[in-house]
């Protein structure tokens, strides 16, 4: 399973979007302009990842790994034992993710450069490939 992680800016402050997209580029670009129509301000990626696993019992979209499973200790630590591995990133990073009861896709910008950790570092360890593709700046 091939699919795009991006965090983007769109106007929001001190938060950012996160999510996946689909396997291919013109997925990408349908998101970035397709929120146009969702938020008042032009739409930006800041950081866009390949993610790829052989794994089969992530669900299908990998960012939920984040936004559900960060929120949950229990499920982290499932996630640990089925992997023997750490994940104190992925523990974390509920302290950024914003709940005020929308979209669970959004982080304080505070929490940017733990997001990237956990996909860089963290996510190897469960088997998920990520591979950087573009950076545009804040």
């Amino acid at each position: 399973m091939k699919q795009s992680f991006y965090i983007q800016k769109n106007g929001y402050e001190n938060m950012v979007k996160f999510g996946k997209s689909g396997s291919n580029k013109n997925s990408l670009i349908n998101r970035l302009y397709g929120s146009s129509e969702q938020h008042p301000e032009k739409t930006s990626f800041i950081i866009i990842y390949w993610l790829k696993t052989k794994q089969n019992i992530f669900p299908k979209e990998l960012d939920l790994i984040i936004s559900i499973y960060g929120r949950n200790d229990e499920s982290i630590e499932k996630l640990e034992q089925f992997f023997n591995c750490k994940l104190p990133c992925l523990k974390k990073i509920k302290n950024y993710l914003i709940n005020k009861g929308g979209s669970t896709e959004y982080i304080s910008n505070d929490g940017i450069e733990l997001l990237k950790k956990i996909i860089e570092e963290e996510f190897p360890l469960l088997n998920i490939n990520s591979e950087k593709n573009l950076i545009f700046f804040l």
